[in-house]
């Protein structure tokens, strides 16, 4: 089971993520994307943790949607949609949407072998 470190990375400083979305903005983006920390990889592959309620509600305020990835845990869908984001990256698109309380029409591993994958 895939579970986020509780020691997240942060941005240099308030002003410079504020800079980054503002850019972001100015270039066109509809979105930022931010990684979860993850205790099962190298760190050297692992990614900073940049979804915490402050950076959402900034990126909210500048019209940016934040997807989030990679989760693969309930308890992760969890507490990245109590902090507002606007969608979420996984590996387990049926566990994510158990989660959510939508039904499944089709188990994931089913649909991709009738597709021959």
């Amino acid at each position: 089971m895939t579970r986020l470190l509780g020691l997240p990375q942060k941005p240099a400083s308030r002003e410079a993520y504020n800079a980054f979305l503002d850019t972001a903005r100015e270039l066109g983006a509809v979105g930022v994307g931010p990684s979860a920390t993850r205790d099962d990889l190298d760190p050297v592959y692992s990614y900073a943790d940049l979804a915490d309620e402050s950076m959402v509600r900034r990126a909210h305020r500048r019209d940016l949607l934040v997807h989030v990835y990679t989760l693969d845990d309930a308890s992760d869908f969890r507490r990245y949609l109590d902090r507002g984001v606007d969608g979420i990256f996984t590996n387990d698109p049926t566990a994510l949407l158990d989660t959510l309380g939508r039904p499944v029409d089709s188990r994931v591993e089913a649909v991709l072998t009738d597709l021959g994958y």
